[in-house]
């Protein structure tokens, strides 16, 4: 029982942090901030945050017409309407590359990005994402196999 609470205390904090880390992120505004919030909720096979995170990224994209602004909403529509992770998982593959497209087009950066990869994802077709950190920590696996990956570019 008291190991139960433990855990159940644990869980709460670890919850709790992602939400104000999220909080401060989404107050910077930027496409690239809310990405790196939806990768970190899939980290954690968190959907909720996932989907909070996306709609983060729908409200700075809201009165952007051009094409690669339009792809960018699609995938967060798209995450943030779906409340299972592995749904979400594919559809971030997708948005992982407009993300990409989008900081090398515009620059949006604030420090050094990684693309990182795992070869194994997606029955080893393989995806990438885009992380702050060169830790890897595998958003389409989480806790199953965080580290599974590798850095492919360093955008500066």
């Amino acid at each position: 029982m008291k190991t139960q609470k433990l855990i159940s205390k644990l869980m709460l904090a670890a919850s709790l942090g992602f939400i104000f880390s999220l909080s401060a992120r989404a107050q910077s505004g930027t496409v690239l901030s809310t990405y790196l919030d939806i990768k970190d909720a899939l980290v954690q096979a968190n959907s909720k945050n996932a989907s909070l995170a996306a709609n983060g990224m729908l409200s700075i994209l809201n009165d952007r017409s051009d094409e690669l602004s339009k792809k960018l909403m699609a995938g967060a529509k798209e995450i943030s309407a779906c409340s299972e992770v592995k749904t979400q998982r594919k559809y971030f593959d997708t948005l992982s590359q407009n993300v990409y497209d989008y900081v090398k087009k515009n620059g949006e950066k604030g420090g050094t990005v990684y693309k990182q990869f795992c070869p194994m994802a997606f029955n080893n077709t393989g995806a990438f994402w885009l992380a702050s950190e060169k830790e890897i920590n595998n958003p389409y696996f989480g806790s199953m196999m965080l580290h599974c990956g590798s850095v492919q570019e360093e955008i500066r």
